[in-house]
């Protein structure tokens, strides 16, 4: 939807720009960039006002998954990442689900968006909610639900988690990056977990699916216009009733050795 529409945008720019303008080789640069950027903003007010419309709707709903997985494959096309992802077939569809994943780049929500055939929703750290973009994302954050990790408030976060949990109990999936941030730039591999980070599952009683992002972190060394592949191996979900008497230390352990199983 979004990269047809990118396109064709793209395409009705340039040829304005170059039939009426006539310039020279340089006119001819500048009217690509100028139709890419113009493209762009016709793409984010579209997504503005889908996101409009998403707020008055039920919190799960296959409107929102569309709509997110329909920007977030056009994001990748536009940095030329290509997704490949294994094991599809044991995605959950139904009944509470918290989605666990190595964090390596700020493209890994994107990239499990467009692998996971679900409404889902995310995790951003209050960051994200300030600065130039802040007021666009954090509006977007708030009509797809988000958990906003407040770093510096710790009862800001307990307040937000709480809905959270009542959020996944209506079966909207949460993709949860339990390492807390981006801490190990050198592998894909998880080091360390947050054992709050599993509090969302075992309060919203939801199964947990494990997913490994491999060549994540070789992005961060490669420029836009490169090719990039990352790799997406989905693992068989941990059910409620198998993990409930177990410590968040220990559901971490589990979790992130099955990350870690497929790097």
């Amino acid at each position: 939807m979004f990269t047809l529409f990118f396109v064709t945008s793209f395409l009705t720019f340039y040829i304005s720009f170059v039939v009426y303008c006539k310039c020279g080789i340089e006119g001819y640069f500048l009217s690509f960039f100028a139709s890419v950027a113009l493209s762009w903003i016709m793409v984010l007010l579209v997504f503005f006002i889908m996101m409009f419309i998403n707020r008055r709707l039920k919190i799960n709903n296959s409107f929102q998954q569309k709509v997110v997985a329909s920007i977030s494959k056009l994001i990748l096309r536009f940095f030329r990442i290509k997704v490949t992802v294994y094991n599809q077939e044991l995605i959950p569809y139904k009944g509470n689900l918290v989605i666990y994943s190595n964090h390596k780049t700020n493209f890994d929500p994107f990239i499990i968006a467009c692998a996971i055939d679900r409404t889902m929703s995310f995790s951003p750290k209050d960051d994200l909610y300030k600065g130039r973009w802040g007021w666009f994302l954090s509006y977007y954050f708030n009509s797809i639900h988000c958990l906003k990790i407040v770093r510096d408030n710790p009862r800001a976060t307990a307040q937000n988690l709480n809905q959270a949990i009542e959020n996944v109990k209506q079966e909207l999936a949460m993709l949860i990056f339990p390492e807390g941030g981006v801490v190990n730039k050198k592998n894909d591999k998880i080091i360390s977990t947050l054992d709050g980070a599993y509090k969302i599952a075992v309060k919203g009683e939801a199964n947990i699916l494990p997913i490994t992002l491999k060549g994540a972190y070789k992005m961060r060394k490669k420029f836009w216009f490169k090719r990039k592949k990352i790799e997406v191996i989905i693992h068989p979900h941990i059910k409620y009733e198998e993990y409930k008497g177990k410590n968040t230390q220990q559901i971490g352990q589990e979790v992130a050795d099955i990350i870690n199983s497929a790097l």
